[in-house]
């Protein structure tokens, strides 16, 4: 049953000043960006912009993982979230303003109870609260996603000695089958017939996180069924 809204007594805005209308004003630019799916399409433009670049630089086969992709990544990052951001949100705000004042809007909402400044505040306030999430809080987040998925593998074997680099090959294709799928195997079977520093590069690789345990009643390596961490290790990543 609808709720009776004329039992529901109106009040008065006291506000004066520069004030004048902020908060109405201000809930109505809100509305606009998060009740409707603006917020939505903003933030899918932005994070195609700010990661496409970046995705293409993070699993480019040619550049070695490690600091060098890091840096790269991170700079386009900042270059096309950043500045794209700061920008964007310049454009998407003029862009309303000039837009209502063509349209009469403005005139015919500043002929209401709101001051000029309340008029501009609004629309920067809320412009600037949308672009935040959509541009850089979201983007931000799919942007770490991509570099925890990518940079862990590079970094990993970026961190060993060029010496061990090839135990750490040989360790990781043993958890590959023939047909080219994960295959579990114990640490026993693992080392077996590779020097004594595969030991300590099964030890780098498990705490990476390329490398999984199940444990059994051990609380080490020892007794331990080993296994490649992800599917994705074995079609997507080109050192391995």
């Amino acid at each position: 049953m609808a709720a009776d809204v004329s039992a529901v007594p109106l009040q008065a805005k006291t506000t004066r000043g520069w004030r004048m209308g902020l908060s109405t004003m201000l809930d109505k630019e809100l509305g606009q960006w998060f009740r409707t799916k603006t917020w939505l399409v903003q933030a899918i433009i932005w994070v195609l912009l700010a990661n496409g670049f970046v995705a293409m630089v993070l699993y480019d086969n040619r550049i070695a993982g490690g600091d060098e992709v890091r840096d790269i990544a991170t700079m386009m990052f900042f270059l096309f979230g950043g500045m794209g951001a700061a920008v964007g949100a310049a454009i998407a705000m003029q862009d309303a303003v000039i837009g209502e004042r063509e349209s009469g809007t403005a005139a015919w909402v500043l002929s209401k109870p709101l001051s000029r400044v309340a008029f501009i505040a609004s629309k920067l306030l809320s412009h600037s609260v949308g672009m935040l999430l959509t541009a850089v809080a979201i983007p931000g987040l799919v942007f770490y996603v991509l570099c925890a998925l990518r940079l862990d593998e590079g970094f990993a074997l970026a961190r060993l000695a060029p010496a061990t680099r090839p135990h750490a090959r040989a360790v990781l294709l043993r958890l590959v089958t023939p047909a080219g799928t994960r295959q579990v195997l114990s640490q026993e079977r693992l080392l077996e017939g590779l020097p004594a520093a595969a030991a300590e590069v099964l030890d780098r690789l498990v705490a990476a996180r390329l490398i999984t345990t199940r444990q059994t009643a051990a609380s080490t390596l020892e007794g331990a069924s080993l296994e490649l961490a992800h599917e994705s290790l074995i079609t997507a990543w080109s050192q391995l």
